[in-house]
């Protein structure tokens, strides 16, 4: 019985590399459906042989069926040779590496090959493999169900963490939700909050504000004043908006040497 050699793996400064490699040929070798994959060792020369000959076999079939003797002859001391003339068949660019006795080029020949079977497996079966995962994501798509009252219970917790008012119209729920994360969780929004945490603000209550006229009612009162702020916002919003589609219009059909970061049109 032939014996085959354990090829020994040295620790070195690129073992995060050797396992990073390691776990790609697993990975390979689950998606290729190899029997061993969990426990397949690539320095174990009976098990490397036997994957290249299975490989071959029943996926990538290179050689014809006759030519595949002497790969399929793991026995042989002439295995390497014959191994080195499969790669250069596939055109593999890493044929001349020292595979049989450095166990880093080693594990770059096999991820290489068997990169080189998944893709003729998928070429194989592309039509199969759309079609499942086609399925898989229209299972996904209806597993969720927007009006379910589980959804309608995360949206209210959602908005009780934004202090919402708890309302019976989800949809409205929903664009209040999505303005308030909008306005204060925006990049700008950041930005502005974390600038003006910075400058010195004087704040009022609601019950300093001004009306500006006499409503008896102080609910309604405080609900008007907060109508009023709102508006006020807006409109700060507005023109913010308005003052950039000039600078951008000045931009534009300005005098050619304006330059709107100074502030002034011409030299």
């Amino acid at each position: 019985t032939h014996t085959y050699k354990h090829i020994h793996t040295p620790m070195c400064r690129h073992s995060h590399t050797h396992t990073h490699n390691m776990s790609c040929i697993q990975r390979k070798l689950l998606a290729l459906g190899i029997p061993t994959a969990d426990s397949f060792s690539h320095t174990d020369e009976g098990s490397f042989r036997n994957l290249i000959v299975t490989l071959e076999d029943t996926i990538i079939r290179k050689y014809k069926m006759e030519d595949r003797v002497g790969l399929r002859a793991i026995e042989s001391e002439e295995w390497n040779s014959v191994f080195n003339q499969y790669l250069l068949s596939l055109q593999c660019p890493f044929a001349g590496r020292d595979w049989q006795s450095s166990s880093s080029a080693r594990l770059i020949v096999l991820d290489w090959v068997l990169g080189r079977a998944v893709a003729l497996e998928y070429s194989d079966n592309a039509d199969n493999f759309n079609s499942e995962s086609s399925k898989q994501r229209g299972k996904a798509a209806v597993t969720i169900d927007v009006e379910s009252m589980e959804v309608n219970d995360q949206i209210k917790q959602i908005a009780a963490m934004f202090n919402l008012p708890d309302v019976d119209d989800i949809n409205l729920l929903w664009r209040a939700i999505s303005s308030v994360v909008l306005k204060k969780f925006s990049p700008q929004a950041i930005t502005s909050a974390s600038a003006a945490k910075k400058e010195i603000t004087d704040r009022h209550t609601l019950e300093e504000m001004p009306l500006g006229f006499e409503v008896k009612d102080k609910r309604i009162k405080d609900a008007v004043k907060v109508l009023r702020l709102l508006h006020v916002a807006e409109l700060r919003e507005l023109q913010t908006q308005i003052n950039c589609l000039i600078v951008s219009a000045q931009d534009i059909t300005a005098d050619p040497h304006t330059d709107s970061r100074l502030g002034r049109v011409g030299k």
